[in-house]
């Protein structure tokens, strides 16, 4: 008798795909102390990398490179074939927009400004306010600008991506997917992989970002088959379900991360955050206490604790002075 789909963990999963397919299946553990291996693998890296998916795909090429030295990867998918839930949620607030009152929608994404941030429903009521017709909204910003003005000083500006899509594109998923394949694959993604497959001497090759696919998918792939209200990656699940066990829940998305909150709330981490904080002078140091605060309360606030984290262990390591007096 098979189990329902939606109750199979990840590793049952992969056991059924590599047992249906008759490959090689390798299960890596994964121990709560390799957190503390982070400023090491940091410091190897060229530039600072605010995704904390470097951990184990550093784990996962450091045991692939013990038996191969070529592995395949599937990056560049969600964003030429629309994977990403934020998909989902940008339109649907599109389609809603129009039907909102403008001074309720308004009334309530000002009032959230004044809630604490890494509160359940502040970044989905800022999109209540942003604009749909000249620009694509950007979903995933850790810190919007009254936050930056507020973790940096005054000396510094705050930082605006040259490479936003502007609304000229026949639909809004068209314009979502660009804007994620020229940001976050060009400036994320791939760098993060590229680094933790070299530092483990492995060449990592993405047979989804052939040039010919790649022009294939923004020309000719109609937005309706990439992602709605409803559902992501929709022309891969329907080729995916000739292809791969029915048992499998296809419609599950599921990041390659791992839960950092147990890290966050250590005093090992407390120990070497506040020390971090103390010798420097690029972040407001009462407001970096306030975070890491926040998340001992049950505040969301992981990715930007782990992006500040990971700049600070980067600039001590490499003594980068960015005092301005």
């Amino acid at each position: 008798m098979l189990i329902h789909s939606q109750f199979l963990s990840p590793v049952v999963e992969t056991a059924i795909v590599a047992n249906y397919f008759g490959t090689n299946h390798f299960q890596i553990p994964f121990d709560s102390q390799a957190f503390q291996n982070i400023p090491e693998i940091v410091k190897l890296f060229d530039e600072p990398i605010a995704d904390s998916s470097h951990l184990p795909t550093y784990y996962v090429f450091s045991q692939v490179s013990k038996s191969f030295k070529v592995a395949i990867g599937g990056d560049g998918g969600d964003e030429l074939f629309g994977g990403y839930s934020h998909y989902k949620t940008l339109s649907l607030l599109k389609s809603l927009i129009k039907y909102l009152p403008q001074f309720p929608s308004d009334f309530l994404a000002r009032i959230y400004r004044y809630f604490p941030l890494g509160l359940r429903g502040k970044s989905f009521s800022e999109l209540l306010i942003r604009s749909y017709t000249s620009h694509v909204p950007q979903r995933s910003i850790l810190f919007n600008d009254e936050e930056q003005s507020r973790l940096c000083h005054s000396y510094y500006r705050s930082f605006q991506s040259s490479s936003i899509v502007p609304a000229r594109y026949l639909n809004y998923i068209d314009g979502a997917t660009r804007y994620d394949f020229l940001n976050y694959l060009a400036n994320d993604i791939l760098p993060k992989v590229d680094r933790c497959s070299m530092l483990s001497s492995v060449e990592a090759r993405s047979p989804f970002l052939d040039v010919q696919l790649i022009e294939f998918c923004f020309s000719s792939i109609p937005s309706y088959m990439k992602a709605n209200k409803s559902s992501t990656k929709i022309l891969l699940r329907d080729i995916a379900t000739s292809l791969l066990p029915s048992e499998l829940n296809l419609n599950r998305k599921q990041g390659f991360s791992v839960n950092l909150n147990e890290f966050w709330l250590s005093p090992y981490f407390c120990s070497v955050y506040n020390d971090l904080i103390s010798h420097q002078s690029l972040f407001n140091k009462s407001y970096l206490r306030n975070l890491l605060r926040l998340q001992h309360m049950g505040f969301s606030n992981s990715h930007r604790i782990y992006a500040i984290y990971v700049l600070l262990v980067w600039l001590n390591h490499n003594q980068i002075d960015c005092s301005y007096e």
